[in-house]
């Protein structure tokens, strides 16, 4: 299986963003498929509230609007998936 060390969640702060992260975090599969913790976990939220639920959930959040092209590529260098 494919070893992910950096990976980028938009709606980090979102339900399914959320949840995603939340399983991440863990380190284990909810399906029993091989799986390996990534190194890092990066996210995008737009608010302060937004940052918190994405830390909350255990991830590093990256304050960024998904309208910003540039900003966006730059958040996405070195990230795995």
């Amino acid at each position: 299986h494919q070893v992910m060390h950096r990976v980028f969640v938009t709606g980090g702060s979102g339900f399914v963003g959320g949840e995603l992260i939340k399983v991440l975090a863990a380190g284990k599969s909810r399906f029993g498929l091989p799986y390996t913790k990534p190194a890092e976990i990066l996210a995008s939220c737009r608010s302060a509230a937004a940052e918190a639920a994405v830390v909350e959930a255990g991830a590093t959040p990256i304050r960024i609007s998904l309208n910003d092209t540039a900003a966006v590529a730059q958040s996405l260098q070195g990230v795995d998936t």
